[in-house]
């Protein structure tokens, strides 16, 4: 709850709360401190500005005050009690149609999208912080509303993202055509009234791995991809392993299930990593739609994300499970980590890569970090699960995690208590699944030649699509009459012609290919051009859609292209073509499993060549594999394992009081290739675990005393912070001189240490070299107005404010104490 009874006014006549600006309006014009800080935003022609606070209202009327483009809209969000505060409840607009609109901290994100499509769909739209959100303390109020608020945020600017740039996901399908085989809705519900558990990757699968290695026989285990190789380890096989993921780190992440292809079924979107869907010789069923058109084939259980963990559960309880135990399924970082301990994450501390935390509340009802997408993550499983129970309210979810977080409509209970029925029923549903999805070399050729006459269909459609687009672009420029001015009936009438002929070939899927890369039709919905009465603009409009149309066809054309190569390489392998004319597309894809598959069709063939061509594509699979370099540990390495990182988390550490993250940053620092970045970090940290213990004289000898250019920096700013705190003010002029070595920004507080120990006349000398330096920070002329009023001299104060008003007439901070001093 914020605590509004400090209600002050500043010499300018504005209104603010100490709870939510501190004394930031005290003394200067909220103009000048909005003017210097946010001037950028009203450059812009055509954005939506979604800002966080208002500042005791002084943002709000700040913008309100502006002249404003027509296409720049501003949305604000604060808490009820501050519009009651100062009397702006009546100024409340949740309809949204203001340019400049006021809403609660209550206001659903959600419906921004309806009221501001156009900007979504031009991607201009940003989330920004106000005064009161910059300065908040960490858990603050604000900051706390920041996080849930971008939380929101980014979660529906993603969404939205993601629907209309389907390229990633479509490409994997269309990729996946030829391997996506059987859909998982053939199978019905196998497991009706049996116990299903969903493992995720989270710290808690860590206390529950024994339970689950001696109960694995009565439970149907479906198991993230991401952790096969732990649970090889552990002696645990899950009966279905799922991925969604079509990114090439999926890869890496999950070519542990290799070592389970006789014994697991993969479960899959369609959309999942081609390269690790390609080499699977095992047995699999996919979810989602084969083809991203329409098409006559039965629809398929979905496979919805946002995470596998949601896809695991929508298949688990679409295949019948009515009691689903979690575990690893956690939504948060219990103990400050991040995943479970065999992990790539676990053992390069991606969670020193953690920021902007929240908490929440975990299963025995402590609090417990997390991040705000996750926890958006969080409700999205919440939701998922209520929309199971309305369909069938004998669902029952359980959490094995005491440390996971708490979730509506699910228990917690310890494995221990749980009681699990023997039954062989397990056993004989799996065996009926893996019969249903067997299938014959024959089944698979035929489905192999459909899939090609499907894509050659498609081929066909859109090469004459593209045919239209391209006619149409090339006709807009010829159809207004130079003379006239006036467009030529029959260009104007050929245009509608190919227009039609586009959505009638199009028809259902216009949607599709305008998502599939929707950057090529972001100028169709640009506002600037909804006048159709204007010729020009309607020309313009015309040629923006015909060469939209032509550039996503094209795009589209040439993945349908590769999709045709890689069926056509299936049905090679399954006839038994030379697997050395085979190789190079091996090669080109990376995935030499397939050799596999020929040989799976083919018998191992007497020639010299394929037989080493054979073994090569074989041995260059298993090394893959093998590889424990892989690029998600590079990506790992690289966002963490480095000087400049490794400061940044010393520096949040430090801001945010969680010193528990220096062990840590020790372990990382102690892999460090370069031996003094090594020695530079534990100098740094030892110097804090000092400070921490009140050993303020041993940790300021160790920070000034740091040799590493930007470790000694970041060493000397605490050095300052210690050496002032002890009122030791000649240590900290001299390390403050220093300081300004590194930037002359230093000269600021170093000006103002001078000032307070009674030396004002250097003190304005140290700011007038820094004005000289830095032309542009003409504000600090007000405070060097204050130090000459200081020593008596008028006349210089008079003119120091002058020149701020050289630059900045209507400042009220300098004619304020202009008119003071007059």
């Amino acid at each position: 709850m914020l605590n509004l009874e400090d209600k002050r006014v500043n010499p300018f006549g504005e209104v603010f709360f100490t709870e939510v600006n501190q004394l930031l309006f005290a003394k200067e014009p909220s103009e000048a401190i909005y003017k210097r800080h946010f001037s950028e935003l009203l450059k812009h022609e055509e954005m939506l500005f979604v800002i966080i606070g208002t500042d005791s209202g002084l943002f709000y009327k700040f913008i309100k005050n502006q002249e404003l483009p027509g296409h720049l809209k501003f949305v604000f969000i604060d808490f009820d009690e501050v519009y009651a505060g100062i009397d702006l409840q009546g100024e409340l607009s949740n309809d949204l149609d203001q340019q400049v609109n006021l809403v609660t901290a209550s206001f659903n994100i959600e419906l921004l999208a309806a009221s501001f499509q156009t900007y979504f769909l031009r991607h201009k739209v940003q989330l920004i912080k106000s005064m009161a959100v910059i300065d908040s303390p960490n858990h603050g109020n604000y900051d706390l509303l920041w996080l849930e608020k971008q939380a929101a945020f980014n979660n529906l600017v993603n969404r939205i993202y993601i629907a209309q740039n389907t390229m990633q996901f479509d490409n994997a399908r269309l990729y996946n055509v030829a391997d996506n085989v059987i859909p998982i809705k053939q199978l019905g519900e196998p497991l009706t009234n049996l116990t299903a558990i969903i493992l995720g990757g989270g710290p808690t699968l860590d206390e529950n791995i024994d339970w689950i290695k001696l109960n694995q026989e009565n439970l149907v285990i479906f198991s993230v991809a991401r952790i096969a190789q732990r649970l090889n380890d552990e002696g645990i096989v899950p009966d279905f392993f799922v991925s969604v993921d079509p990114h090439d780190v999926s890869f890496d992440n999950s070519k542990g299930i290799f070592a389970f292809e006789e014994r697991s079924i993969l479960l899959h979107s369609y959309h999942v990593n081609p390269k690790l869907l390609s080499q699977w010789t095992g047995i699999k069923a996919y979810g989602g739609n084969r083809y991203g058109w329409k098409s006559t084939l039965p629809v398929n259980i979905a496979a919805p994300g946002p995470t596998v963990v949601n896809t695991a559960f929508h298949f688990a309880v679409e295949m019948g499970c009515q009691h689903v135990l979690l575990s690893g399924v956690d939504f948060c970082f219990p103990a400050g980590k991040t995943h479970e301990k065999g992990s790539n994450e676990s053992r390069l501390f991606a969670n020193l890569a953690l920021s902007d935390l929240i908490t929440i509340t975990n299963n025995v009802g402590d609090l417990v970090e997390t991040k705000p997408t996750l926890m958006e993550t969080k409700l999205s499983f919440e939701r998922q699960i209520k929309f199971f129970k309305t369909r069938a309210n004998s669902l029952k979810v359980i959490s094995l995690g005491s440390q996971s977080a708490k979730m509506d409509d699910v228990e917690y209970q310890m494995p221990d208590q749980l009681n699990l029925d023997k039954t062989p029923n397990i056993s004989n549903a799996l065996k009926h699944i893996k019969n249903e999805l067997t299938i014959s070399i024959e089944s698979y050729h035929q489905h192999i030649k459909s899939t090609i006459v499907d894509i050659d269909n498609q081929l066909k459609r859109f090469k004459t699509v593209h045919k239209y687009a391209v006619d149409g672009f090339l006709a807009v420029p010829k159809l207004i009459d130079k003379k006239s001015q006036q467009p030529k009936k029959k260009t104007k009438d050929k245009l509608e012609k190919l227009r039609k002929k586009i959505n009638n070939a199009l028809n259902d899927d216009a949607d599709m290919l305008m998502n599939y890369n929707f950057i090529h039709f972001m100028d169709n919905f640009n506002p600037d051009q909804s006048n159709i009465e204007n010729i020009e603009a309607a020309s313009e409009q015309l040629s923006v859609f015909f060469h939209s149309v032509k550039q996503s066809s094209q795009e589209f054309l040439h993945l349908l292209e590769i999709s045709k190569e890689r069926a056509q390489l299936r049905l090679s392998e399954v006839v038994g073509d030379d697997p050395t004319k085979l190789f190079p597309y091996w090669l080109k894809y990376e995935e030499f499993g397939r050799s596999r598959f020929w040989l799976r069709f083919n018998e191992m063939p007497n020639s010299d060549d394929e037989i080493s061509c054979i073994n090569d594509a074989f041995n260059s699979f298993k090394a893959e594999l093998a590889n424990v370099d892989t690029k998600l540990a590079g990506k790992l390495k690289q966002s963490i394992h480095s000087l400049p990182v490794l400061l940044e988390r010393i520096k949040q550490a430090r801001k945010e009081g969680k010193f528990d993250k220096l062990n840590d940053i020790v372990e990382v620092a102690s892999q460090l290739t370069d031996t003094s970045d090594k020695k530079a970090i534990m100098q740094l940290v030892e110097a804090m675990q000092a400070e921490i213990l009140s050993d303020k004289e041993n940790a300021f000898k160790l920070y000034t005393t740091l040799e590493e250019h930007r470790c000694r920096q970041l060493g000397l700013q605490y050095a300052a912070d210690i050496a002032i705190d002890l009122q030791r003010y000649h240590d900290a002029m001299q390390v403050l001189e220093e300081l300004c070595r590194f930037s002359i920004d230093y000269m600021l507080p170093y000006a103002d240490l001078v000032d307070l120990l009674g030396q004002t006349a250097f003190a304005v000398d140290i700011l007038n070299l820094y004005i000289t330096q830095k032309p542009d920070a003409y504000l600090i002329n007000v405070k060097i107005a204050n130090m000459y009023t200081k020593l008596g001299q008028k006349a210089d104060a008079i003119a120091a404010l002058q020149r701020v008003l050289l630059v900045e007439p209507e400042n009220k901070t300098a004619l304020s104490l202009l008119k003071a001093l007059q």
